[in-house]
C-alpha cells in the first residue's frame, strides 16, 4: 500500500528504521536461527523476572508451561518504568502456549510478572521461530499459539473452540501492526475468513484445539 511522504522527522526516521530492520529480521532468519532458543527463565511460585529479548526493539515469542495444579496462574509484561503492557496468560487451568510481547509493536517488555502457586518455565525464542503457515502447510494445534504466513493467502478456514472458552485469532502485518480481528467468540466455531493484505502474522488465543487452512 502506498502512502504520500511524511514529513522526515526524527520520529519517522526511527519509525522506519524500525519497520527496515523487523522486515530484514523476518527474511534472514534460517533454519537453524530460526529455532534457537535464546533464554530460559524457570521457578515457582510468585516471582518477577527482568528479562532480556533477542533484540530490544522487536517483538519476541514466549513458550510458557506451568499450573500443573489448576490454581490461578499469570504472566503480565512491564516495561522498564514498571508500566504494565499486557496481561500474556491468565487461566485456573494447567497451561502449555506461546504468546508474543511486544505485539503489536511500540512496546519493549523488560519484566514479567508471575503469578502462581507451582512449578513454570519460560523460553524467549526470536520473532522468527513462529510456526509457519501456507496454502500447503496447514496448522493445528492446541493452545495460544504464534503463527509465520509464508506465501500469499486470501482465505483462512478456521475452526477450534469446542469447549466454548475464549477464542480469538488477529492478524499483525509486516511492521508488526495490528491488521484485524479475524475471529473473537466464546461458542464453538467453524468458518472462513477473509486475510488482510500484507498480513505476516497470526496470533491464536485459544485453550483447547483449533486448525488454520489457508487458500
Amino acid at each position: 500500500m502506498l502512502y504520500h511522504q511524511p514529513k522526515l522527522t526524527e520520529y519517522n526516521m526511527k519509525q522506519s528504521f524500525l519497520l527496515f530492520l523487523f522486515l530484514t529480521i523476518c527474511i534472514s532468519f534460517t533454519s537453524e536461527t530460526a529455532e534457537a532458543q535464546f533464554k530460559e527463565y524457570t521457578g515457582s511460585g510468585d516471582d518477577i523476572l527482568v528479562i532480556e529479548k533477542p533484540d530490544e526493539d522487536m517483538p519476541a515469542l514466549l513458550v510458557i508451561n506451568g499450573n500443573r495444579g489448576s490454581n490461578h496462574f499469570s504472566v503480565t509484561s512491564f516495561d522498564a518504568s514498571r508500566d504494565r503492557i499486557d496481561l500474556l496468560v491468565n487461566t485456573t487451568e494447567p497451561y502449555s502456549g506461546i504468546v508474543a510481547v511486544d505485539l503489536p509493536v511500540g512496546t519493549n517488555t523488560k519484566m514479567l510478572e508471575i503469578s502462581a502457586s507451582g512449578s513454570w518455565a519460560i523460553n524467549v525464542y526470536p520473532i522468527g521461530a513462529a510456526h509457519k503457515i501456507s496454502t500447503d502447510n496447514p496448522k493445528s494445534d492446541s493452545g495460544d499459539n504464534i503463527l509465520w504466513i509464508e506465501g500469499d493467502a486470501s482465505i483462512a478456514t478456521i475452526s477450534g473452540n469446542s469447549n466454548s472458552s475464549h477464542f480469538s485469532v488477529t492478524a499483525y502485518d509486516g511492521s508488526g501492526r495490528r491488521n484485524g480481528l479475524l475471529v473473537n467468540t466464546t461458542d464453538r466455531y467453524n468458518g472462513k475468513v477473509m486475510i488482510p493484505k500484507g498480513t505476516l502474522l497470526l496470533q491464536v488465543t485459544a485453550s483447547g484445539n483449533w486448525s488454520v487452512k489457508l487458500q
